[in-house]
């Protein structure tokens, strides 16, 4: 743990290249094994742990209104809540709930379920209870390290972790809130190829893309299990093509990653490798199109991926592959060379408290102490956290820089609009689950018209002279 930091680093996807930011505000103590997510233009952090012990359980908001003066801000929340914990999930449900779900407070590995409605203020967490029924399924068991994501119907999908007895697991659960605003869990159809924890998953369009994970001892997730997909609209699992396998390589076996989708691409950046601390980015595209429409052609690391891209058999991507293996090599031996080698991680098998130190000197506490030097120099700011509506109080330093009420109007609020009558009903599911096997319109009808009639140049009409949307993708 004496490697956490509490660093931000953002990339511009249009062109590949990072940058390290310091936003102002009162940053997050450093700390590892956090839970994040994005509320529209804002990113929350919660949890997590430090070379102090347990973070704080405070909610604190990276806020991109301004993009090029991004700000942080701790947010008050009323009332009990998740507490302090980490290696937990956080996801935005139906575009207004954040849902934290499972990890370890120290003392034990935990299954329980917490929901902030982001659209009421004043915020408050609120357990999620399970009304008990006859067609009520279980919650799922206690898990840490696992993932969660969500589908753009509102749909939540917790896949993986590692139980009590930090035995890896396979199962997946959706999670959906009805109409009146009861939750209710439901497991998913088939299992996975590979147990794991430690992984990463993304949704793209109905398709959960489940990469890398750890199977404990030291072992990471097979070759053939390195990715896995969940096709929601079927309720069919699948691995990589053999061919795929070739190409990938070693390249795919890590854990500890980070993986988010921007449209169909998927970027999957870092994590650990037996000892060695990556500092690669891999990209895969989950589309047909022949490139990503905001990629830079002219931007070096978009130009290389997209040569990649055009070649028609492993060749390629074998390439890209060696390349950035190489180009991770490159950066440890220089992480190696400014700082101390012992660089410690939480521990795959023991207790991941068991060697950190609180600054009285005691060892595996579950007491949330503060971080040493970590100032409440500010107030916590009232930060309105629904995606459509910014709220943020003049203090010291930005007084009269944000007044008022920020309101983001776009089609994209329409689009949220039209979900509300059905986003995460139950009704979807039945017996066999069939908000996993529907078809429906995960862009939203009036996108998909958009992007398919509004580009004269490329547009052609389909052979057959079908309609572009199915009736399901309309109902």
């Amino acid at each position: 743990l004496a490697g956490a930091t509490s660093d931000v680093h953002i990339m511009q996807v249009a062109t590949g290249l990072w940058e390290r930011i310091e936003p102002g505000g009162e940053a997050p103590s450093p700390r590892a094994a956090h839970a994040a997510a994005a509320v529209g233009h804002m990113v929350v952090v919660q949890g997590g742990i430090g070379p102090a012990g347990l973070a704080s359980e405070d909610l604190h908001v990276l806020d991109f209104s301004n993009p090029t003066a991004p700000r942080w801000h701790r947010v008050v929340v009323q009332g009990p809540g998740p507490g302090a914990r980490y290696a937990h999930t956080l996801a935005l449900v139906a575009n207004r709930f954040l849902v934290a779900i499972g990890g370890n407070d120290g003392k034990q590995t935990l299954s329980d379920a917490w929901a902030l409605d982001t659209s009421e203020k004043p915020y408050q967490w609120r357990k999620i209870e399970i009304s008990p029924g006859a067609s009520a399924s279980p919650s799922p068991s206690a898990r840490m390290y696992a993932t969660t994501c969500t589908r753009q119907d509102g749909l939540l999908l917790l896949m993986g972790g590692r139980d009590e007895t930090n035995t890896p697991m396979a199962d997946a659960h959706g999670l959906v809130r009805h109409r009146d605003g009861r939750w209710e869990w439901t497991p998913a159809p088939g299992i996975a190829s590979s147990p794991r924890y430690q992984h990463g998953a993304v949704f793209v369009g109905g398709r959960m893309h489940v990469i890398g994970g750890a199977l404990g001892g030291n072992k990471l997730v097979g070759y053939n299990d390195s990715v896995s997909l969940l096709d929601t609209t079927n309720g069919v699992w699948s691995s990589m093509s053999e061919d795929d396998i070739l190409a990938a390589g070693d390249s795919l076996r890590r854990c500890r990653h980070a993986v988010t989708a921007v449209g169909s691409v998927v970027f999957i950046y870092g994590g650990l490798r037996g000892g060695l601390l990556l500092d690669d980015m891999l990209v895969s595209y989950d589309s047909d199109n022949s490139k990503p429409s905001f990629a830079d052609e002219n931007s070096k690391p978009w130009k290389l991926w997209l040569s990649g891209l055009s070649c028609n058999n492993a060749i390629g991507a074998t390439a890209l592959i060696e390349a950035a293996e190489a180009e991770a090599a490159a950066a440890m031996e220089i992480h190696k060379s400014n700082q101390s080698p012992n660089l410690q991680c939480l521990d795959e098998s023991e207790s991941d408290l068991a060697n950190a130190v609180t600054p009285d000197g005691r060892r595996g506490s579950g007491v949330p102490p503060k971080y040493p030097g970590a100032k409440r120099s500010t107030p916590a700011t009232d930060v309105r956290l629904h995606h459509r509506a910014v709220v943020v109080a003049a203090d010291s330093e930005s007084e009269g820089a944000l007044g008022g009420l920020v309101r983001q109007l776009s089609i994209d609020q329409f689009e949220n609009e039209s979900r509300r009558v059905s986003a995460g009903s139950i009704e979807q599911f039945g017996n066999l689950t069939p908000v996993l096997q529907r078809s429906v319109s995960f862009q939203g009808v009036h996108k998909r018209v958009l992007q398919e009639l509004l580009r004269p140049n490329t547009w052609k009409a389909p052979a057959d002279r079908s309609f572009i949307l199915r009736p399901s993708e309309i109902v």
